[in-house]
């Protein structure tokens, strides 16, 4: 019994050393805040685009001026659709994406609109107009966190 009084009494002596001891640790700075998962860039990596023939070439730009045409008139359906075919027919021209682009933002398409300006900066990264491109693709479809990391940070 004189053991236990004497092993107690040693202990609640030593609790506030130990107490101390604890305090004066370095605080790990990752315990203390949720971890967020890095944003994906706007813009993914686009694939190679194939080569284009010179007959293709004139049919695209054919339909592109149409598709000016009927932007300028304000039908914005036909503007879209010339310039969609265009771009499929010349998928190398830059000034088509980001005419493209023009069209699907007017047309309220904001995750094509911003796929096509990602499009026209893989074509043109050092246009002119790069950075606008690079701004409306961030505000047109921002990056987004991975649904599957936000439910483990939910979880935990």
């Amino acid at each position: 019994m004189r053991l236990s009084r004497g092993l107690l009494l040693g202990s609640l002596a030593l609790a506030p050393l130990t107490a101390r001891a604890q305090a004066a640790k370095p605080v790990d700075p990752l315990k203390r805040t949720v971890a967020t998962a890095p944003q994906r860039p706007a813009c993914a990596p686009t694939p190679p685009v194939p080569a284009v023939g010179e007959a293709q070439r004139r049919q695209a730009k054919d339909l592109a001026e149409r598709g000016r045409q009927a932007a300028i008139l304000g039908d914005s359906t036909a503007a879209m659709n010339n310039l969609r075919q265009a771009s499929n027919l010349d998928p190398t021209n830059a000034d088509l994406a980001y005419e493209l682009a023009r069209a699907y933002e007017t047309a309220g398409a904001k995750r094509n609109a911003a796929a096509e300006y990602c499009r026209f900066l893989s074509l043109a990264p050092n246009a002119p107009e790069s950075q606008e491109a690079l701004e409306k693709a961030r505000t047109l479809a921002p990056p987004t966190r991975s649904a599957a990391f936000d439910a483990g940070v939910d979880s935990f």
